[in-house]
This record gives C-alpha cells, structure tokens and sequence, in this order.
C-alpha cells in the first residue's frame, strides 16, 4: 500500500476534476483504489483485534464512491477529492457507531462514533447517557481520549432537547446531535510507517465511545421487537 500514491493522484485530480482528465488517467485511479483497500484491510485487521464487530468485515463496504451525487448541488465537478471509508458492521451505510478514515491532500483526518442518527436512534442515545451519566463521563474524559481525542465535536442545539429534564447535570451531552470525535492528521504522522498500527491504536481510544452508542442500541432493540416497524418510526 502506498499512500503518497493516493494523495498524489487526490492532488492532481483536485486540479483537474473533469472526465476527460480522469478517464485518461483511469489507471492511475485504479492504482490507487487498489492501494486504498490494501490500507482498509490491513486497518479493519487491526480493529478486529479490540472490536470483534468487524470480523469479516471487507474493505469495498466501507469505501464511499468517489463518483459525486450532481442531482441537487450547484457545485457540478463530477468527482469527490478524497478517499473515504467508515468502518463499522454492515459498512458505510451502517447506522451503528464505526470507525472512519478520510484520506485528502492537506486535510487528513480520522474520526468515529455516530453521525446523524435518526431521531428515534438519537433519543435512544441520550436516554442512554440519562441512565449511566458517570459511565459516559468517564470513557469521554479518559486520558486515552482527551489525548488522542480532545472531546466531543458533533453538532449541537442551542437548548435543551425536548422531553429531557433541563436541569439534567449531563445536560451539555443531551444536546448533541451527533456522538463524534475527530483527530487530524499531520503530515509527520501521514508519514509513519507503521500508520495503519498507529491509527488503529487511535481508534482504540475511541471504542468505548462506540461500545457505549452500540450497547445503547442494541438493548434498545432487544426490549423493543418492534423498533424497526413502521409505526414507530
């Protein structure tokens, strides 16, 4: 795997982001695709290791196409000037808290946890941090995650969300609209050559984050056989 290779062909396509450009240099994507999904498996290896949910995961469900959606963006450049790839059971369409890798020239970063959950999913979640506030407190306050990844940084409301006491100590959680966190990438860490172990070592800072949102769910649906029906969405 050689991710210089995918940075430099993301540069030029940056630069040159037509299909005359890339179906002639269609080759050097393939390249690079290729060398993308060598880092993913020898990365989703490594996370396996501490999130067994990842076990036979595969790389291409977790790589988002590079192809851009034009229906409803001004913005008509066909292609996306980054690679990316969300790591979790079931892949980049899960809805369950993952592991995300996003590979762009100057603005390289990881980042996991859940990002626009659906209601029904994020009021599940803030029940969750309502009934184990100091559980919570503990895994976002931990020195692996301080340090690897200072706090939370999803969206946020200005207020209190409805249906929540607001006099709630953990109030400031409840009003997140996304369970997220993110490091970026420097260049001197992009250069390790042991970057996929050190990233994973990242990551692990960030699964008790995950196991939290994923439990939270996952029991949810064990005492609810009808989560998934229409009527309560």
């Amino acid at each position: 795997m050689d991710i210089k290779s995918i940075l430099d062909f993301l540069h030029l396509l940056s630069q040159n982001n037509n299909r005359e450009w890339f179906n002639k240099h269609k080759a050097f994507y393939t390249t690079s695709r290729e060398h993308h999904i060598r880092l993913l498996e020898k990365l989703i290896l490594l996370l396996a290791d501490f999130d067994a949910e990842l076990r036979h995961l595969r790389p291409q469900e977790c790589i988002f196409r590079i192809y851009r959606d034009l229906r409803f963006t001004q913005d008509k450049t066909p292609y996306k000037t980054f690679f990316g790839a969300f790591m979790a059971a079931g892949g980049k369409n899960s809805e369950r808290a993952g592991y995300y890798l996003h590979l762009k020239p100057d603005n390289c970063f990881i980042t996991g946890g859940i990002w626009m959950p659906e209601a029904p999913q994020l009021k599940i979640l803030r029940q969750s941090i309502v009934d184990n506030l100091d559980e919570f407190e503990d895994i976002v306050h931990s020195q692996d995650f301080v340090s690897s990844f200072g706090s939370l940084d999803g969206r946020r409301l200005r207020t209190a969300p409805k249906g929540f006491p607001a006099d709630f100590p953990g109030m400031d959680y409840l009003k997140f609209k996304d369970y997220t966190a993110t490091h970026k990438l420097s260049a001197l860490e992009m250069e390790r050559s042991d970057f996929c172990e050190y990233i994973a070592g990242l990551f692990q800072h960030l699964y008790p984050l995950n196991r939290f949102l994923n439990f939270a769910l996952d029991e949810y649906k064990e005492n609810k056989p009808f989560y998934n029906h229409p009527i309560n969405s």
